[in-house]
C-alpha cells in the first residue's frame, strides 16, 4: 500500500509492506529479495522522504540468519535505517531524514489477561513537519448599521428617495 503525504513543501511517500512467510506461498525469499531490491532502488531514485513499514517476516534479531544478514545489507545499501526494536513489525526511513522523532513500539495488542496477542505490536512514529505559520489577514469593512441606518431614513448620499418597506 502506498500513499504520498504533502505539508506545505514536504511530500513523503509512506509504503506499507507484507512479505508472507516463503513456506505459507510457496514463493523463494530470493524472489522476494530480487523484488525489494528493485523497490528500493526506483524509490530511492526519488529525492523525496520516504518511510517504510510493515510486517517482514524476518527474524531480525538472528544478525547471523542469511536472510537477516542480505536484508540489512540492502537497507545499508540504500541508505535506510530500521528504527523500531521490534522482531516483525520494522519502519525504515532514510538514514539522512529529519522527518522522524523517537519511534514508539506501543505494546497494546493483549488478550482479556494481559498476555500479548500476537508477535506483532502497534507502531507510534510521531513525524517532525513544519506546522505552518499562521497567516495574519487585514480586513477592512465599511460600518454596516450606519449605513442601513441612512437607507431606512432615505438619507445616504447618491441615493434619493427609496422606498420604505
Amino acid at each position: 500500500m502506498h500513499c504520498t503525504m504533502v505539508f506545505k513543501d514536504t511530500r513523503v511517500d509512506l509504503f506499507v509492506v507484507y512479505h508472507p512467510p516463503s513456506c505459507a506461498n510457496g514463493l523463494k525469499t530470493s524472489d522476494f529479495f530480487d523484488d525489494w531490491s528493485i523497490f528500493l532502488d526506483a524509490q530511492i531514485l526519488n529525492s523525496r522522504d520516504i518511510l517504510i513499514t510493515g510486517d517482514f517476516n524476518l527474524h531480525l534479531d538472528n544478525p547471523d540468519n542469511p536472510d537477516v544478514m542480505k536484508f540489512n545489507k540492502l537497507l545499508d545499501v540504500h541508505g535506510l535505517k530500521q528504527h523500531v526494536n521490534e522482531l516483525l513489525d520494522l519502519f525504515f526511513a532514510q538514514d539522512s531524514s529529519h522527518l522522524l522523532c523517537d519511534a514508539v513500539v506501543d505494546p497494546g495488542l493483549t488478550d482479556p489477561c494481559g498476555n500479548y496477542s500476537c508477535g506483532h505490536f502497534a507502531i507510534v512514529v510521531p513525524l517532525n513537519f513544519i506546522k505552518p505559520s499562521r497567516q495574519r489577514k487585514t480586513v477592512t469593512f465599511r460600518k454596516y448599521i450606519n449605513k442601513s441606518h441612512q437607507l431606512q431614513n432615505g438619507h445616504m448620499d447618491g441615493i434619493e428617495n427609496l422606498p420604505h418597506p
